[in-house]
């Protein structure tokens, strides 16, 4: 008697050399498959990485923009005040103001130091104008000290200011 042969033996058999031929490819280039993924995994963070510092320079750009116009008004207004400083610096310097550094004494016309007459140990009045060589000007408070809210600096007016003054010809008398 004949016996058909297996119909699902015959469907399976191609099915069976095509899975093996695919898995041995997979078994052979395994080390190529595993560097290949690597290489996608590492795309894929620098892609990330890429995307996220997009996103911090678009904030901090935006960041910028606002502050922008602050950061303009600020450095008008701070030039503005060096302005208005040195003009009233200048003025004092030009208005024969009390220059308190000479003969090594060097006092300097800081916020809150006290001076003294050039040669004396005698304190300057209250409401004195003072000034100094480096461009430093003030106003004695009451307390005998110079207030803080007075200071005011030149850049341009002093060196030949300094030279014209009463103040420094009397010195100069003095050394002849």
């Amino acid at each position: 008697m004949y016996k058909e042969p297996n119909q699902l033996a015959n469907k399976l058999a191609p099915l069976a050399i095509v899975a093996a031929v695919v898995g041995s490819s997979f078994w052979l280039f395994r080390d190529d498959i595993q560097a290949q993924d690597q290489k996608v995994q590492t795309i894929r963070q620098q892609t990330e990485q890429t995307e996220q510092d997009a996103i911090q320079l678009d904030l901090a750009r935006e960041r910028a923009e606002k502050l922008n116009p602050l950061l303009k008004q600020l450095n008008a207004a701070e030039a503005e005040r060096a302005k208005n400083e040195e003009i009233t610096a200048s003025a004092r310097v030009r208005s024969n103001c009390l220059w308190v550094d000479a003969n090594g004494i060097n006092q300097k016309v800081i916020a809150n130091a006290t001076l003294i007459y050039p040669g004396t140990s005698a304190q300057i009045p209250p409401q004195t104008v003072v000034c100094d060589r480096s461009g430093n000007t003030g106003v004695v408070g009451e307390s005998g000290a110079v207030d803080p809210q007075s200071i005011a600096r030149t850049r341009a007016a002093v060196p030949s200011e300094y030279h014209r003054s009463g103040w420094f010809r009397q010195q100069r008398g003095k050394q002849q």
